[in-house]
């Protein structure tokens, strides 16, 4: 696998030159996650939330859930409203997508990282979901 968007893709020649006009190609820099201490790496505290969350949510339900509070309490850093309300929002999709986690458990978490008046947050970002799925299953 190379550091280039198109190198990502299985290509012939001829679909190469039929698709290289629409398929941008920027360099990319992967990097595994696993055992790397964010908090000592990055100093945004969008990315080590972000990123500690995708570096964790593949694991097993309780270490998953365990390792959250830790990461949404950093949220408590960040003084702008708007933008600590737009992370977690955008995190909630995130894990709501990937994990079968519900929201009573997720409002747990936010109680123990003490943002507990983001609750609802979890409430509303899950009927969203189940929203959307049910106008998808009947279109």
């Amino acid at each position: 696998m190379g550091d280039r968007f198109s190198d990502q893709f299985v290509l012939t020649k001829q679909e190469t030159d039929v698709f290289q006009d629409f398929i941008p190609d920027f360099k990319i820099d992967l990097f595994n996650l696993k055992g790397i201490e964010l908090k000592k790496k990055l100093e945004s505290i969008t990315f080590q939330v972000t990123l500690g969350v995708v570096q964790k949510i593949r694991e097993g339900d309780l270490e998953f859930v365990s390792h959250l509070p830790g990461l949404f309490s950093l949220l408590v850093g960040i003084e702008e409203e708007s933008k600590r309300v737009t992370i977690l929002r955008k995190l909630l999709l995130y894990i709501y997508w990937v994990r079968d986690l519900k929201p009573t458990e997720l409002k747990r978490v936010l109680t123990i990282s003490k943002l507990e008046q983001y609750e609802e947050l979890t409430m509303t970002t899950a009927e969203r979901l189940i929203s959307e799925g049910i106008q998808q299953g009947m279109q």
